[in-house]
């Protein structure tokens, strides 16, 4: 089954692809400032597309689905340009995760924090907390994805680690997770190129994905790993939007507006202007150095993922790193001109 997957998808978004160019429907729109990092060119956003038919295929038998296509509708509405306003997007996903976490009876065990665990037994308490994490993913997910690459890579890095860490939980509960590897490895090998972008459907739809599987990874194994590894292996797309928000509110900016000052942003101008890349190398380069500084850190994380202490340290470096090399090239491209 695993050649034929192999063959067939390839075929799949190509001819997928083919169509929806022929029939100009579902393209990246150019115009927006933040798209300009990516491309000029008229590129499918169809990621979504392929990783909901996945899900549907292979756990249509799951209760997850039914939220999953919510998020994929949501981010497929943003997309065409069907739901412009970014507050009508946010109220629209926390109505569905206060659906999902209280259909499903989602909750955090102990995370060893006393005075946290306390808090953690009051189950409006556990149920908001988790509604606010998965939140925070689904949309600093979205906000990293302004690089070819960027958001597939980091998510591939952390699959490939959850499964080297607990392989018997994806047994249990995900029997597929192998297959749903290789297909970000495709759609990974397909984005590098230009050929695709996830667009908000993916992007919405990756961050419910992974906001759940993360929570109930924990679940399923607090008691051997810390709660602070979950939290590094999230650290990214979680601090790209709190940072953001409090960024915007500093500046006296909207924190829902998109705007074409983030890091991974910063990391492209500089390559572009200082380096004199094209645009293109400058978009890969600035990804691949991103992912790279991800897999470091998340490596240097599961060396020890018990130890709570060690845990913290590693998070205070790296949203230490994150803010300091923010505001350099902040200072040196922003102010400067």
């Amino acid at each position: 089954m695993l050649n034929i997957l192999l063959i067939l998808l390839p075929v799949f978004i190509l001819s997928v692809n083919f169509i929806l160019i022929k029939q100009s429907f579902l393209l990246n729109f150019n115009g927006d400032k933040h798209q300009k990092f990516v491309t000029k060119k008229e590129i499918p956003l169809s990621g979504g597309f392929f990783l909901f038919a996945y899900l549907v295929i292979f756990f249509i038998d799951h209760p997850i689905i039914i939220f999953a296509t919510s998020f994929f509708l949501i981010g497929l509405l943003s997309d065409i340009k069907k739901i412009n306003s970014a507050v009508i997007r946010l109220i629209l996903q926390i109505s569905c995760l206060y659906f999902f976490i209280n259909l499903s009876n989602l909750a955090l065990q102990n995370t060893g924090v006393d005075f946290f665990d306390a808090l953690l037994e009051n189950n409006f308490f556990n149920q908001l907390f988790v509604l606010f994490c998965i939140l925070i993913i689904i949309n600093g997910t979205n906000f990293i994805d302004g690089l070819n690459t960027n958001v597939l890579g980091y998510y591939i890095i952390l699959s490939a680690f959850l499964y080297y860490i607990e392989k018997d939980y994806f047994i249990q509960n995900l029997p597929y997770w192998n297959y749903w590897i290789i297909i970000l490895i495709i759609l990974f090998i397909f984005n590098l190129f230009n050929s695709l972008f996830l667009g908000d459907s993916g992007s919405y739809l990756l961050g419910f994905i992974y906001g759940f599987i993360l929570v109930d990874f924990y679940n399923f194994n607090h008691t051997s790993i810390s709660s602070l590894y979950i939290i590094l292996l999230s650290w990214y797309p979680c601090y790209e939007i709190l940072f953001s928000i409090i960024r915007k509110f500093r500046f006296n900016r909207s924190p829902v507006k998109p705007d074409t000052k983030h890091l991974h942003q910063f990391i492209y101008i500089l390559f572009k202007t200082k380096f004199k890349l094209k645009e293109y190398n400058a978009n890969i380069l600035s990804a691949i150095l991103i992912n790279f500084c991800n897999f470091i850190i998340i490596n240097f994380a599961s060396l020890n993922i018990s130890n709570t202490k060690y845990q913290l340290v590693l998070i205070l470096i790296s949203i230490s790193f994150y803010t300091l090399l923010y505001l350099f090239l902040f200072k040196k491209i922003i102010l400067k001109n």
